[in-house]
C-alpha cells in the first residue's frame, strides 16, 4: 500500500490545510504518477505559456486557384496535455501580381482542417487597388486552437487568390513567420 506524507519545506512559515468540502459528497483527489510540480485544473498554472515553437520561411509560392493552397510556412508543436490549447500567430506578405485583387490567408491544422472556418473562411486577407500590381500586402491572422492530443501537430498557412488574380508569398526578399504558442489549460 502506498503512503503518503506532508513535508514542510525548510525554510518559510506558511502553513499548508487540507479542507473538505462543505457538502455531503465524498470527494477522492487522485494524483497523477509525475515527478515535479503539479497544476490542478483551473489552479495555477492555468493559462501559463508551456513552450513556444517557430516556423520561418523567405521562399515563396504562388497561386492563382479560388480554393486554399498550402504555403510553405508551416511549423510543429508536440502539446505536452490534451487539454492543452494553442495559440497561432502567423505573419506574411502576399504580393498581388494582378490589380485590383486580393487575396485571403488561412492556417489549416495537419492539412485537414481550416481553423479560419469553413472551406473558404480566411483568418486574414490583404486587398490591392494599386493599379499597377505587385504591391507588398502584409497578411498577419491568430487563432486559439484546442487540438485535443498529446500527438505532433502541424499548423500550415494556406492561401488562395481571388477570381481572375494571382497571388504570391514572400515575393523577392520577403519572409514569413509563424508562432506556435502551448497554453496550459
Amino acid at each position: 500500500m502506498s503512503k503518503v506524507a506532508i513535508k514542510g519545506a525548510a525554510t518559510g512559515t506558511g502553513v499548508f490545510t487540507l479542507e473538505s468540502p462543505a457538502t455531503n459528497t465524498d470527494r477522492t483527489l487522485v494524483l497523477p504518477d509525475e515527478a515535479g510540480t503539479m497544476a490542478l485544473q483551473g489552479g495555477a498554472g492555468v493559462g501559463k505559456v508551456l513552450q513556444v515553437v517557430q516556423g520561418t520561411t523567405s521562399t515563396s509560392s504562388s497561386t492563382s486557384s479560388t480554393t486554399y493552397q498550402q504555403s510553405l510556412l508551416t511549423a510543429s508543436i508536440t502539446p505536452t496535455s490534451a487539454t492543452s490549447k494553442i495559440f497561432v500567430l502567423f505573419t506574411t506578405t502576399i504580393v498581388q501580381a494582378t490589380p485590383t485583387n486580393g487575396a485571403y490567408a488561412t492556417v489549416y491544422r495537419n492539412n485537414t482542417t481550416n481553423l479560419g472556418g469553413g472551406t473558404n473562411a480566411a483568418l486574414s486577407a490583404s486587398d490591392n487597388q494599386h493599379p499597377g500590381g505587385y504591391q507588398w500586402v502584409p497578411c498577419v491572422g491568430s487563432v486559439l486552437d484546442s487540438p485535443a492530443t498529446t500527438s505532433s501537430t502541424a499548423y500550415t498557412v494556406y492561401f488562395r487568390a481571388l477570381p481572375a488574380g494571382t497571388a504570391v508569398i514572400n515575393w523577392a526578399t520577403s519572409s514569413s513567420m509563424i508562432t506556435l504558442m502551448e497554453i496550459a489549460a
